[in-house]
């Protein structure tokens, strides 16, 4: 068999005859610099135009994942009717019980720390559109000032339906505390609580 035969023939039976044998690195690195991976990770991807594309899928198909393991990670695409925040579109992993959005970065959320740059239209607290939930504010893990998300009264340390026996929007249970006063300009309204008389 002339050696050049010879030559051709292993260069194509020795690579395939590796590619069957098991893998035994530990780590991998994919980059366009030659960098091996960092010993930490399993997959170390190094670029500075491209990125990591999640999987892609609708809700439907998210939830009919059979038995999803534990910190699987996707990018659901819609939003399901009934609107809500928690099934909302975005990135979102399995915790091994349940579906958990990831919340929105990069300034989206509220911070405790104050936030700046906000525009009314887009940029407020509470509920979204379509949303009937209530508005909640708690203290203490207590729930002491609701807004309805159906009708808009306000209830202070009261429960459903936020709305006092003589119609006012605003109902509050002071608990024998002094009444609730509401101020407009300079003329002072006494505003009648649940068992308390002004």
């Amino acid at each position: 068999m002339p050696k050049t035969l010879l030559r051709k023939l292993l260069a194509l039976i020795v690579p395939a005859a590796l590619a069957t044998l098991p893998a035994t690195a530990q780590n991998v690195a994919i980059n366009t610099t030659g960098g091996i991976a960092s010993a930490t990770s399993l997959l170390d991807l190094t670029a500075t135009n491209r990125g990591l594309l999640i999987p892609r899928m609708f809700a439907n198909e998210r939830i009919a994942l059979p038995a999803p393991a534990t910190g699987l990670l996707v990018y659901q695409v819609n939003d399901p009717a009934p609107y809500s925040p928690a099934t909302s579109h975005g990135l979102g992993y399995y915790d091994g019980g349940a579906w958990v959005r990831i919340s929105s970065g990069n300034g989206a959320a509220w911070t405790i720390n104050g936030n700046g740059n906000t525009v009314p239209a887009t940029n407020y607290l509470g509920t979204s559109a379509g949303s009937a939930d209530d508005l909640v504010i708690r203290t203490n893990n207590t729930a002491r000032m609701t807004i309805s998300g159906t009708t808009g009264f306000v209830g202070i340390n009261v429960g459903p339906p936020y709305r006092s026996p003589d119609g006012s929007r605003l109902f509050a249970d002071l608990q024998g505390r002094r009444p609730l006063q509401l101020y407009q300009q300079r003329r002072r309204y006494p505003f009648r609580s649940r068992g308390t008389a002004t």
